[in-house]
């Protein structure tokens, strides 16, 4: 009989300790989605303007950071400015066209974002690039109440004429 009431006691006690996990509402995905959206106009704005300090504020200075382009990666911010600068140095504006992107949220404070279009690059010298397709995703991660990518991956391809 002590057995069955200290094994009832103990689920009891067990089960109440653990926390429960409760899957999102519709509203709170939405609320989520539409929070970290209102980061994209400005993080594409940056990069367009060729304003790398303002677009690298949007990347998490954080140890687990990675980001990775055409099969190469970087495992700091830092690092991947370095290797980005001089690209940067000789490009005055970049176009990106896309739709809408794909946004899924994960939790409260993690969401997965892919963008998917064409980018145009005109260097300093006004030579202007070729379009070419590229996708980008983020995991975009709330730290400290603001919204950062600590996860990306951008692929592009060279234009068909340059092929």
């Amino acid at each position: 009989m002590d057995r069955i009431v200290v094994s009832l006691l103990l689920s009891v006690l067990l089960t109440g300790c653990t926390a429960g996990v409760r899957e999102m509402t519709e509203a709170e995905r939405t609320a989520v989605r539409e929070e970290v959206s209102q980061h994209f106009s400005g993080f594409w704005q940056a990069w367009s303007q060729v304003d790398p300090d303002r677009g690298w504020a949007y990347h998490d200075d954080h140890a687990d950071y990675s980001f990775a382009e055409n099969g190469r990666s970087w495992t700091s911010r830092a690092s991947v400015q370095t290797e980005f600068a001089p690209g940067f140095a000789s490009t005055k504006s970049q176009t990106f066209n896309f739709g809408e992107p794909r946004v899924a949220v994960l939790s409260r404070d993690l969401v997965y974002v892919t963008w998917q279009g064409t980018l145009a690059a005109t260097r300093v010298d006004g030579t202007l690039e070729a379009t070419r397709p590229f996708v980008f995703t983020a995991l975009w991660v709330k730290v400290n109440g603001e919204w950062k990518v600590r996860f990306a991956h951008e692929s592009t391809q060279e234009p068909e004429s340059q092929q």
